[in-house]
């Protein structure tokens, strides 16, 4: 007899066990209540003597029917757990064969599957580490190839960097000073020397002592401040220019110096970055006019006629005027405004004022000529041409004295064929003789930009084939006119005209 036969044979020995035990204490609790019943007489049966009889009974006949309901309850539990177990053996047995058939393939394809893989990947493992190995060897060669070619790159970069200095009969020591300035002053100095000898490291050099400055490691004066900034314009590092302005008019600097914030606002405005000239311009506003100088009025009209704004642009100029009426440079300003408003007869007046007064301005009657030599009023324009030459006599004068001495080599040329159309040949003579002077000192000076160094010599071959006789005997051959143009297109690549 197995484990399930036994349990249900316990459990239907107990029930009926219990139903038995129940069933005799009814059946002995009946006897014994009818007999105490029999004894008594029928007047002393009241209800609750007879209920005290009949109540026992029921309950034991009660607990004898629930004790057969509990046996068969218990039989339909048992049949319920012979239904389980019976298919859950049955699942186990599926299970079993299906495992015993996925075991058995497995015996018989897993040895031949390892065998082939060990044969097919243990050459390809092989033969990958070597390619791996050899693929390694060629990435380190290459690596020391390059490192090779940057290190003689960089040494010849030196080389090429600092080579002038071994030419100059300099030592480490000059190297160290020029890469290592102790004061602002010194960095110009070095950055001038440097840019002078066309060094290729000057621009890295000019960018790390602007952040010097910046950081406040290098200090200056204002002036410092201001000759180094120029230096860098001169060089076309206008965004560093800026910077050493901006530093230099901090609250903690020279917040006041009217050259700084007048070189900041030029700068920004040649970049382009109006909100740096705003804040410039805001600080440049805190004094007073007559504080000004000529620098902060030319700047900040500039400014406001590179933004369009030509009223503006003629409040300053006219204040400009005002507070310093014997400054050329202040009547010339007042005349671009009124040049870039097309309104010419307020141009010519205003360049004609200073001329009138007899304030040296070679600058405004310079740019006279030019006005008037394209209208065609030739011998008033050399009248103007004139006075820019002799108002040249001065020490640093405001205009490139090469360009006057080319417009009024011009107008003198003009002047030539009109009278030799005219057949006057003696006044045409002397004019020639004049312009060929004339360009004669404009092209010697190398002052002139490569283009217009080349039509300077161009007109004046021209006017000598007219006139051979001028031909001075020390005139240049082609050749040293050529190598004369080389050196000017090395000494001035950076020059701009200043003829206006």
């Amino acid at each position: 007899m197995g484990e399930k036969d036994a349990g249900k044979v316990s459990w239907k020995l107990v029930a009926a066990m219990a139903s038995l035990c129940w069933l005799f204490m009814g059946v002995l609790v009946t006897v014994t209540l009818i007999i105490n019943w029999r004894k008594m007489t029928p007047s002393a049966v009241n209800a609750t003597e007879y209920l005290k009889i009949i109540a026992p009974i029921l309950v034991t006949f009660v607990g004898a029917i629930f004790g057969f309901l509990g046996w068969g309850r218990l039989k339909s539990f048992d049949d319920q757990i012979d239904r389980l177990r019976k298919e859950l053996r049955e699942d186990i047995r599926a299970e079993k064969e299906e495992l015993a058939k996925a075991r058995e393939g497995l015996e018989t394809k897993l040895p031949e599957e390892i065998q082939r893989g060990i044969i097919i990947h243990g050459g390809e493992q092989q033969k990958r580490i070597l390619e791996e190995g050899e693929k390694a060897r060629t990435a380190l060669l290459e690596q020391a190839e390059s490192l090779g070619r940057e290190t003689k790159a960089q040494m010849k970069d030196f080389d090429d960097k600092f080579n002038w200095l071994k030419a100059e009969g300099k030592s480490g020591a000059d190297l160290e000073r020029l890469l290592n300035p102790v004061t602002l002053y010194d960095a110009h100095k070095n950055i001038e020397e440097m840019f002078s000898n066309k060094v290729s490291a000057s621009y890295d050099a000019a960018k790390r002592f602007t952040i010097q400055v910046i950081d406040g490691k290098l200090q200056g004066d204002c002036n410092d401040f201001h000759n180094f900034a120029a230096e860098l314009a001169r060089q076309n590092l206008y965004i560093e220019a800026c910077q050493v302005c901006e530093a230099g008019t901090s609250d903690k600097l020279f917040p006041e110096n009217v050259d700084l914030l007048a070189d900041w606002i030029q700068f920004a405005t040649k970049l382009g970055k109006y909100d740096a000239v705003e804040n410039a311009l805001a600080k440049l506003m805190r004094l007073a006019f007559n504080l000004w100088n000529w620098r902060a009025y030319d700047f900040t009209v500039d400014y406001f006629l590179d933004r369009g704004n030509t009223g503006e642009a003629e409040r300053y100029a006219k204040q400009f005027v005002e507070n310093r009426p014997n400054e050329e440079r202040a009547h010339y300003s007042l005349a671009s405004v009124y040049e870039q408003m097309n309104n010419t007869e307020k141009l010519l007046s205003t360049l004609r004022r200073p001329v009138e007064d007899g304030i040296t301005c070679p600058m405004c009657a310079n740019k006279l000529a030019d006005l008037l030599s394209e209208c065609g009023q030739l011998d008033e324009a050399l009248k103007y041409a004139d006075v820019a030459v002799a108002d040249l006599a001065q020490e640093q004068p405001s205009v490139n004295y090469a360009f006057v001495f080319y417009r009024r080599a011009l107008i003198c040329d003009r002047i030539c064929r009109r009278e030799r159309t005219n057949n006057e040949s003696e006044k045409a003579f002397a004019y020639a003789q004049e312009s060929i002077g004339d360009y004669d000192i404009a092209i010697r000076s190398r002052k002139l930009t490569h283009i217009t160094h080349s039509q300077a010599i161009t007109r004046k071959d021209l006017l000598l084939r007219f006139y051979p006789q001028l031909k001075s005997e020390n005139e240049p051959s082609q050749e040293d006119q050529l190598a004369a143009l080389v050196q000017l297109l090395q000494a001035n690549s950076d020059e701009t005209e200043e003829d206006e």
